[in-house]
């Protein structure tokens, strides 16, 4: 009896028991997590690059030609960053997935976010630039930052954090009371390509 007590196998048997192919990083992945690293290839980034610095060079020519273009060296800046900022986010979702809607989505998403901080620091999305209310778009766009960092930015998270967006913005018009014009119009743009970013999301997350 105390024989077959003391019998049980060593921690070392045991180790070595477990099956060699487990491989826990794949047991908690999900299908619709990004699949590859793939860089962005040449020419795409000789494009999007070029594209970027042709933006930037638009107000550039306008003040070196126009004397009453009211742009500061700090709007330059913030122009620069924000471009700079564009590029490495349209990049860095090429690289998520070899999925070409994952791709497109996460181009679209990059430039949704930036399109829209954009309008706020130039004119305000609601009222002027002064509204408090417009910092309720960065809190928002910060969300989507955070949740799909948490989520490993996989793509069925992200299909539900662009329908995030959507309502968020709508939301926020709502609270804002704002009459029928620029803001409804634009809020309504944004709205349908959220939600075109997430049909493109989840059709990646069911490839």
């Amino acid at each position: 009896m105390i024989l077959t007590l003391c019998s049980c196998r060593s921690p070392a048997r045991l180790a070595n028991d477990v099956p060699q192919h487990f491989n826990s990083e794949d047991f908690f992945m999900t299908n619709d997590a990004p699949t590859a690293r793939t860089a962005m290839p040449l020419p795409l980034r000789v494009a999007l690059w070029g594209s970027l610095l042709a933006i930037f060079m638009i107000p550039t020519v306008a003040k070196a030609t126009y004397p009453g273009m009211l742009w500061t060296f700090g709007d330059f800046v913030v122009a620069a960053v924000g471009l700079a900022t564009l590029g490495v986010l349209v990049e860095f979702g090429y690289r998520l997935s070899d999925r070409w809607s994952y791709r497109v989505a996460a181009m679209g998403a990059a430039l949704g976010a930036f399109l829209l901080v954009w309008i706020n620091l130039a004119v305000g999305f609601i009222g002027d630039e002064g509204n408090p209310l417009n910092l309720a778009y960065f809190a928002m766009l910060a969300s989507v930052l955070i949740g799909g960092a948490v989520t490993r930015f996989r793509a069925g998270a992200m299909a539900v954090l662009m329908l995030f967006c959507a309502l968020s913005q709508l939301v926020i018009l709502l609270v804002g009371q704002q009459p029928m014009g620029f803001e409804w119009v634009a809020t309504g743009v944004f709205c349908v390509g959220w939600l075109a970013l997430a049909g493109l999301f989840r059709n990646a997350s069911q490839s």
